[in-house]
């Protein structure tokens, strides 16, 4: 899977003091999910101790291509699981639907939550309504801050 992580620092002044306050994430490689079965097709671990300008209330904004052959195409984000490999114990963040069977770009952004100031699993998942049907998605970027 080819992946970036891209860290922006926004504070003013330009120099050693600058503090990180959004971490973007992404990966290009397509993904496909068939079927009824939600299933994790990026995962990612983000420190947000490396970005000390995460602090109290932020938001995750998700973007990607996405299709479905037929059916509803749904993609959702979750931040905070238990164990990688496992939505359990995670919050559902954003959710982007498709009906499309070409490629349209699509962005959901959350409500505000806390930042948990430590090392969080960011993972979106995949499934389709239709038992034959398959969700595509790709050009996956994740905004946090």
């Amino acid at each position: 899977m080819s992946i970036r992580r891209i860290m922006v620092c926004c504070s003013s002044g330009g120099g050693a003091g600058d503090t990180v306050n959004k971490i973007t994430i992404g990966a290009s490689e397509a993904q496909s999910v068939m079927g009824v079965t939600e299933s994790i097709v990026y995962e990612w671990n983000v420190n947000f101790a490396d970005a000390p300008g995460i602090a109290g209330q932020i938001d995750a904004r998700l973007s990607a291509i996405v299709r479905t052959t037929a059916g509803t195409g749904t993609y959702k984000l979750y931040t905070g699981a238990t164990a990688p490999g496992s939505t359990a114990g995670a919050t559902l963040r954003d959710t982007i639907t498709t009906v499309s069977a070409t490629d349209e770009q699509k962005t959901a952004l959350s409500a505000a939550f806390v930042s948990s100031g430590v090392q969080t699993l960011v993972q979106i998942t995949a499934v389709n309504s239709g038992a034959g049907g398959i969700s595509h998605i790709r050009g996956v970027e994740v905004a946090l801050g």
